[in-house]
């Protein structure tokens, strides 16, 4: 996954959210580094379901860093995504591919106080 990042860094959605990724997790310990899944998703369910939990309260206002763009990328077109996971020790990257490893969102959820600790139990 941190090499997908790398590749999709001057992606001009995402550039900024993967810049603050690719920080963080030089910043922290890498516990795991997962292989995008092979299942494959609706676009648009993922990002109802992010949505979702916006508007529930789920995510603290300001806790997931990158939310809001992916869900409008996920939802730009229906196709299928799968995820991928990088877990460190301070929180989660996670980012969701078309079929051709290009980014269709990625997200930060940072583990401890500036974020509220809850954020690293919703991945």
């Amino acid at each position: 996954m941190i090499q997908i990042l790398k590749d999709h860094a001057d992606d001009t959605r995402f550039a900024p959210i993967i810049a603050i990724a690719l920080n963080f997790m030089h910043s922290t310990r890498v516990d795991r580094d997962a292989e995008p899944t092979m299942l494959l998703q609706s676009s648009n369910s993922v990002a109802e379901l992010h949505a979702f939990r916006k508007r529930s309260g789920y995510y603290k206002d300001g806790a997931v860093i990158g939310l809001d763009e992916t869900i409008a990328a996920l939802t730009e077109n229906d196709v299928p995504v799968r995820a991928g996971l990088v877990e460190t020790d301070k929180g989660y990257v996670a980012t969701w591919l078309d079929e051709q490893d290009v980014p269709l969102g990625v997200m930060i959820f940072k583990v401890g106080a500036e974020m509220g600790a809850e954020t690293g139990s919703a991945r």
